[in-house]
Protein backbone atom coordinates (compact mmCIF):
# COMPACT_ATOMS: atom_id res chain seq x y z
CA UNK A 1 0.00 0.00 0.00
CA UNK A 2 0.84 3.45 0.18
CA UNK A 3 2.78 3.45 3.45
CA UNK A 4 4.73 0.52 2.22
CA UNK A 5 5.25 2.12 -0.80
CA UNK A 6 6.51 5.27 1.54
CA UNK A 7 8.74 3.06 3.79
CA UNK A 8 10.14 1.83 0.54
CA UNK A 9 11.31 5.63 -0.83
CA UNK A 10 11.95 6.47 2.78
CA UNK A 11 14.58 3.11 2.96
CA UNK A 12 16.13 5.11 -0.17
CA UNK A 13 16.11 8.21 1.48
CA UNK A 14 13.14 9.40 -0.92
CA UNK A 15 9.61 10.44 0.11
CA UNK A 16 6.54 10.82 -2.11
CA UNK A 17 7.07 11.28 -6.11
CA UNK A 18 11.43 10.64 -5.37
CA UNK A 19 11.13 13.73 -3.51
CA UNK A 20 13.85 13.83 -0.53
CA UNK A 21 12.17 12.53 3.43
CA UNK A 22 13.31 15.83 4.65
CA UNK A 23 11.34 17.86 1.93
CA UNK A 24 8.55 15.79 2.10
CA UNK A 25 8.10 16.09 6.05
CA UNK A 26 8.63 19.59 5.63
CA UNK A 27 5.69 20.18 3.18
CA UNK A 28 3.37 17.55 5.70
CA UNK A 29 4.51 20.00 8.27
CA UNK A 30 3.96 23.64 6.64
CA UNK A 31 0.21 21.84 5.42
CA UNK A 32 -0.75 20.53 8.88
CA UNK A 33 0.11 24.11 10.49
CA UNK A 34 -1.37 26.02 7.50
CA UNK A 35 -4.33 24.11 7.81
CA UNK A 36 -4.62 23.96 11.82
CA UNK A 37 -3.39 27.10 12.14
CA UNK A 38 -6.30 28.73 10.00
CA UNK A 39 -8.60 26.94 12.27
CA UNK A 40 -7.28 28.25 15.76
CA UNK A 41 -7.32 32.15 14.52
CA UNK A 42 -10.61 31.49 13.28
CA UNK A 43 -11.92 30.12 16.82
CA UNK A 44 -10.29 32.27 18.73
CA UNK A 45 -11.43 35.61 16.29
CA UNK A 46 -14.94 34.60 15.75
CA UNK A 47 -17.70 34.70 18.17
CA UNK A 48 -19.12 31.25 19.72
CA UNK A 49 -22.45 31.92 17.76
CA UNK A 50 -23.81 28.65 17.48
CA UNK A 51 -24.82 28.58 21.02
CA UNK A 52 -26.23 31.70 21.06
CA UNK A 53 -28.55 30.74 17.98
CA UNK A 54 -29.28 27.53 18.72
CA UNK A 55 -30.35 28.79 21.80
CA UNK A 56 -32.71 31.08 20.75
CA UNK A 57 -36.59 29.90 21.52
CA UNK A 58 -37.80 31.46 18.19
CA UNK A 59 -35.63 29.26 16.24
CA UNK A 60 -35.56 25.78 15.80
CA UNK A 61 -34.15 23.65 12.94
CA UNK A 62 -35.27 20.74 12.00
CA UNK A 63 -31.80 19.88 9.88
CA UNK A 64 -28.16 20.97 10.46
CA UNK A 65 -25.87 20.01 7.46
CA UNK A 66 -22.07 20.29 9.23
CA UNK A 67 -19.46 20.88 7.07
CA UNK A 68 -17.03 22.66 8.73
CA UNK A 69 -13.18 23.20 9.32
CA UNK A 70 -10.60 20.54 8.75
CA UNK A 71 -10.22 20.79 12.85
CA UNK A 72 -13.61 21.87 14.05
CA UNK A 73 -16.32 19.30 13.01
CA UNK A 74 -16.10 17.25 16.45
CA UNK A 75 -16.97 20.41 19.17
CA UNK A 76 -19.69 21.52 16.10
CA UNK A 77 -21.28 18.32 16.29
CA UNK A 78 -20.99 18.33 20.27
CA UNK A 79 -22.59 21.91 20.26
CA UNK A 80 -25.15 20.73 17.31
CA UNK A 81 -25.85 18.03 19.11
CA UNK A 82 -26.16 19.93 23.04
CA UNK A 83 -27.94 23.27 21.55
CA UNK A 84 -29.35 22.87 18.51
CA UNK A 85 -31.17 19.23 19.08
CA UNK A 86 -31.67 18.96 15.63
CA UNK A 87 -34.62 16.51 14.39
CA UNK A 88 -32.18 15.52 11.17
CA UNK A 89 -28.57 15.93 10.96
CA UNK A 90 -26.08 15.50 7.88
CA UNK A 91 -22.22 15.02 8.60
CA UNK A 92 -19.99 15.97 4.90
CA UNK A 93 -16.48 14.16 4.83
CA UNK A 94 -17.00 11.25 7.77
CA UNK A 95 -13.66 9.70 6.23
CA UNK A 96 -11.46 12.48 6.71
CA UNK A 97 -9.75 13.89 9.62
CA UNK A 98 -12.68 16.54 10.15
CA UNK A 99 -15.25 14.17 10.59
CA UNK A 100 -13.45 10.92 11.85
CA UNK A 101 -14.40 11.54 15.35
CA UNK A 102 -17.57 12.91 14.89
CA UNK A 103 -18.46 10.23 12.17
CA UNK A 104 -17.36 7.61 15.54
CA UNK A 105 -19.51 9.77 18.20
CA UNK A 106 -22.71 8.85 15.87
CA UNK A 107 -22.45 5.51 14.91
CA UNK A 108 -21.76 5.25 19.02
CA UNK A 109 -25.45 7.28 19.26
CA UNK A 110 -26.73 4.62 16.25
CA UNK A 111 -25.72 1.93 18.00
CA UNK A 112 -27.48 2.94 21.22
CA UNK A 113 -30.21 3.46 19.60
CA UNK A 114 -30.83 7.12 19.87
CA UNK A 115 -30.18 8.14 15.94
CA UNK A 116 -30.66 6.31 12.69
CA UNK A 117 -28.57 6.33 9.55
CA UNK A 118 -31.38 7.68 7.20
CA UNK A 119 -29.06 7.89 3.65
CA UNK A 120 -25.39 7.21 2.38
CA UNK A 121 -24.71 9.12 -0.59
CA UNK A 122 -23.19 7.14 -3.49
CA UNK A 123 -19.83 8.45 -4.21
CA UNK A 124 -19.41 10.17 -1.09
CA UNK A 125 -19.13 9.93 2.89
CA UNK A 126 -21.76 11.73 3.59
CA UNK A 127 -24.59 10.83 5.69
CA UNK A 128 -28.04 11.73 6.73
CA UNK A 129 -29.52 11.02 10.38
CA UNK A 130 -32.44 11.41 12.03
CA UNK A 131 -32.74 11.59 15.67
CA UNK A 132 -34.96 8.50 17.49
CA UNK A 133 -35.45 10.18 20.38
CA UNK A 134 -36.57 13.58 20.90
Amino acid sequence: GVSHGLEEASSRGEGWNGENVTDTLKKLQEHFEGHYGAAVKMVSLGQPLLVELCSNDTLRFDLVVLDGGQYTGYAELQITLDSCRPKYLVLDDTTVEKHLQSAQHMHELVAAGKWEVMRRFKGTSALVYRRLLI
